[in-house]
């Protein structure tokens, strides 16, 4: 409550709105004071003018094809922006949402990032444990010691051998190459 007390008093347009208010209350009390006007008086010449003006606008005459035709056009509104809303298709390319696959001992996953020329490219290619946790690099596990390291799953306790760079390029041109065959729809 206080956090949105604190967020809507930090907006512009509220801070200059009560700003006007307060100054334009002060400035009436000054005022009253200066002429020694009776404040009774005055609130009851309020009351009485803001309920004559309420009744005013609670009591205007509207014929009721003008209603009718509010509530037509609004209908129509209301049915064209369903329409266009739920219309829109996602015209983003079907293979964005490939993002992982089985490779040899391993389970893959990437990321695609729109660059300047308007194209995809394919970034951060990486193994991951079959339970979809990212994996560790360790050089001892379960008391044994592996002298070029191997990948453990922090989850589930899996081991995977290491990638080779070589291994990480070649995937990459599998990957573009099922991804412009269409040939992808294993994904896990």
């Amino acid at each position: 409550m206080v956090k949105n007390t604190k967020n809507i008093l930090s907006n512009a347009w509220v801070v200059n709105i009560l700003c006007s208010i307060i100054a334009t209350i002060i400035i009436s009390i000054a005022t009253a004071f200066y002429k020694k006007i009776n404040f009774l008086q005055a609130l009851q010449l309020l009351v009485k003018t803001l309920l004559s003006w309420g009744t005013n606008i609670l009591t205007f005459k509207v014929p009721i094809y003008i209603i009718i035709l509010v509530v037509i056009i609004l209908i129509v509104v209301i049915e064209i922006y369903l329409k266009t809303n739920t219309s829109k298709e996602d015209n983003s390319p079907k293979w964005l949402n490939y993002t992982r696959t089985r490779y040899k001992k391993w389970v893959m996953k990437w990321e695609y990032c729109l660059g300047y020329n308007n194209k995809y490219n394919i970034e951060n290619v990486h193994p991951i444990c079959e339970c979809g946790c990212e994996l560790s690099v360790k050089k001892q596990h379960n008391n044994m010691y592996h002298s070029n390291g191997i990948f453990v799953c922090p989850k589930c306790g899996n081991t995977y051998p290491l990638l080779e760079n070589s291994t990480l390029e070649d995937f990459e041109k599998i990957l573009i190459h099922d991804i412009n065959t269409e040939n992808y729809l294993h994904n896990l």
